[in-house]
């Protein structure tokens, strides 16, 4: 009988140290971080506009912003637009995210993207459909790499 109950107890202690480490995985799997160095980033968005009756060059633009593992998608450039991450994934080094972005005016925009880190750069796509009060669309698509120039300033 003894014996018995030692087998029950060992199976049921088995069993939980089983779950235990696959939640410990879990959790790991989950916490995946991109191949980055936090700081000051500079990137540049090379900004093409779709469907245009004639071709407009691409629209090149350079920001800067401190990026961290937390915060690793590059902001969107007017601090005024209200935003709403509503997807992000992160595989191996590469970062996909969908964002909604209330601007001034009744205007709206919806951006799909991905980059993907290589340590002190990046480079990526991003698609955005940019919606007037009035309903009326206008797509761009968006080139941008990025590297890390230092420090994060406070």
């Amino acid at each position: 009988m003894k014996g018995g109950i030692m087998k029950i107890v060992s199976r049921k202690l088995s069993f939980g140290l089983a779950i235990l480490m696959a939640l410990v995985f879990s959790l790991f799997a989950y916490a995946e971080v991109p191949d980055i160095q936090e700081g000051d980033w500079e990137y540049t968005m090379e900004m093409k506009i779709e469907g245009m009756p004639v071709p407009m060059p691409p629209v090149t633009t350079k920001f800067t912003q401190c990026l961290t593992k937390e915060d690793i998608i590059p902001k969107p450039v007017n601090k005024d637009d209200q935003c709403e991450m509503i997807e992000q994934k992160i595989s191996g080094n590469m970062v996909a995210w969908k964002m909604r972005c209330k601007v001034k005016d009744g205007v709206t925009t919806y951006s799909e993207g991905e980059i993907t880190y290589s340590g002190t750069s990046f480079d990526g796509t991003m698609k955005m459909k940019i919606t007037d009060e009035d309903g009326q669309t206008m797509n761009q698509t968006v080139k941008m790499t990025g590297r890390r120039i230092g420090d994060c300033k406070k």
